[in-house]
Formats: C-alpha cells, sequence, structure tokens
C-alpha cells in the first residue's frame, strides 16, 4: 500500500512539473517573458520557503564552503538551465523541449564516466547509443521552431546534469532539504533580476492572468510538485521515482497538444520515444548495479524541483 502511494505521489509530482510549462509559455501570451518568468518562479518561492524554514526552527547559518558551492549550482545548475529551458519553448514545442531536457540522465552518466571514471556498462553503451539516437531525429531536416530552440533544450539538460553531479560530490546534500531550496531560489532570483536590469527584460506590464499563472507555477514548481516527490522517493524509492518521472515529458507533450495547439510530427514522436527508451533503461540497470560509487538517482529525482 506504501508503495502504491509513493508511485501515485511520482506520477501526480511528474504531471505537475510537465503540465507547469503549458502555463510559463501562456504567460508568455500575457506580457511575461522567459526572463521574468524564471525571476518570479523563484521569487514567489523564498518567502514561503522562509516560513516554513522558520516554524521548524530550521538554523540559516552557511559555512564559507557552502555558500561558494551554493552560488556555482545556482548560478550554472539552476538558473542557466531554467533560462535556458524557458528560451526555448520561444522556438519549439514545449512537450519537444522539455523531452530534449530530459536527455540531462543520459548527460549525467557520461558525466560520471568521463570525469569519475565510472564503469562503462553494456547497458550504458545501449542507453547512450538510444538516446542518441533519438536526438538525432530532432537535428535532421527541418524542425518546427528551428535549431536554436534544439540547441537551448539540449544545453539546459547539460547544464542540469552539470547541477546534479555537482550536488552529488559537494557538501551541500548535507543540508536540510528546504534550506537548499531556499538558499538556491533565492541566489537564482538574486542572479536573473540583475540580468534582467542589465538586459532590460524585466516587465511589470504583464495582465493579471500572467501574474497569476506565475504565482502557481512557483507554488506548483517549488513547493507542492516536490513535495509530493520527496514523499514519494521516501514510499517507492529513487529507481522507480526516476522512472515514473517519466510521466512529466509524456505530460508537457499531451498538454502541449491540448492546450496550445502545438504540432507533432512522426520525427518527433520517434525522437521523444527513443530518448524516453535510453533514459528508462539507463534508470533501470543503474537501479540493478551494485553501489560501487554514489548512486545518482535519488539525487538526480529529488532535485527535479529546479527543472520547469
Amino acid at each position: 500500500m506504501k508503495s502504491l502511494k509513493g508511485n501515485l505521489f511520482i506520477i501526480l509530482s511528474a504531471c505537475i512539473f510537465g503540465f507547469t510549462p503549458i502555463m510559463g509559455k501562456i504567460t508568455y501570451l500575457n506580457g511575461s517573458n522567459s526572463i521574468m518568468l524564471t525571476f518570479l518562479r523563484t521569487f514567489f518561492c523564498v518567502p514561503v520557503l522562509w516560513i516554513i524554514l522558520k516554524q521548524q526552527k530550521v538554523s540559516f547559518k552557511l559555512s564559507k564552503t557552502q555558500l561558494k558551492q551554493l552560488l556555482i549550482i545556482s548560478f550554472i545548475g539552476s538558473a542557466v538551465t531554467t533560462l535556458m529551458l524557458y528560451q526555448s519553448y520561444n522556438y519549439i514545442p514545449v512537450g519537444t523541449a522539455t523531452t530534449l531536457h530530459f536527455v540531462y540522465p543520459v548527460f549525467v552518466a557520461l558525466g560520471a564516466i568521463l570525469i569519475f571514471k565510472e564503469h562503462l556498462t553494456k547497458p550504458k553503451i545501449l542507453a547512450l547509443v538510444i538516446a542518441t539516437a533519438g536526438i538525432s531525429f530532432f537535428m535532421g531536416g527541418k524542425i518546427e521552431g528551428g535549431l536554436l530552440g534544439i540547441l537551448l533544450a539540449l544545453v539546459s539538460g547539460l547544464t542540469y546534469a552539470f547541477y546534479i553531479l555537482y550536488l552529488d560530490k559537494s557538501s551541500l546534500l548535507a543540508l536540510h532539504p528546504l534550506k537548499l531550496s531556499f538558499y538556491i531560489n533565492l541566489f537564482v532570483a538574486g542572479f536573473v533580476f540583475i540580468y534582467g536590469l542589465f538586459t532590460g527584460t524585466l516587465t511589470l506590464d504583464i495582465t493579471p492572468m500572467g501574474w497569476l499563472l506565475s504565482f502557481l507555477v512557483a507554488m506548483l514548481c517549488g513547493f507542492l510538485g516536490i513535495t509530493l516527490f520527496q514523499v514519494g522517493v521516501k514510499l517507492s524509492g529513487g529507481t522507480t521515482a526516476a522512472i515514473l518521472s517519466m510521466f512529466e515529458p509524456i505530460t508537457s507533450v499531451v498538454c502541449g497538444i491540448a492546450f496550445l495547439g502545438e504540432p507533432i510530427t512522426v520525427k518527433s514522436v520517434l525522437g521523444c520515444a527513443l530518448i524516453l527508451t535510453g533514459v528508462t533503461i539507463l534508470t533501470v540497470f543503474k537501479g540493478k548495479e551494485p553501489a560501487e560509487t554514489p548512486d545518482l538517482n535519488l539525487e538526480l529525482a529529488a532535485s527535479e524541483e529546479m527543472e520547469n
């Protein structure tokens, strides 16, 4: 019963993360943009997390090392990731962008192999080949929205892989999860605010609907989605959580077609299917390996709060 409940929580969390990009794209039609949405998504979460941490009497103190690591992971792993992903929505369908971003487990595996000399098993080779073949479907010929959107989505997956690998090797995992979320949201909001000021991309000329949707995106991603996910991981385990997270790109594809009328082609369907197959193989066999190196699946899954 616990496992079933955990699975339902994970699926619901994945659906939330898959649906919020649709809401985000609608805010663009209501006066917002990718920079403003990234800022508001993190800014709105800060006071909520602060209140919860105060109630739980969690200390806000950080060591110098933790502060340095937080600044690095917040800028490269979170701010750049979110900006690239949100920017890609301007050029390609949300479902396509989310699926291409979801190639990050492949980048994590490559990083573990190339940087940390992790053993390259046959399932990993198969997963990498299949996922790469899936990406190639988006690279050849005329793709709806052009190459820029595809590259932005892939870069967001690459920087998110950096986030996972860096988090796994840093001292930040010792922090209270909500404390970690608080500081990452705080620093990302600060980085994006400064960037928005210099580029003139921050705007207050947003419709009431745009403000409401921005607030909902923040609360759904930064609070409800990650809370459901964390409970689901405790009840069902990290490997199961990582597999069930595949509902996220599927939700984005379906909702993009249903709510935004986004186009769907045979090539995009095949590409998405191959990417998700490769990621699933990678996740399933990662869970069956002996614990020679730190298992990244739980960290991979638990850090979903910074996506979308």
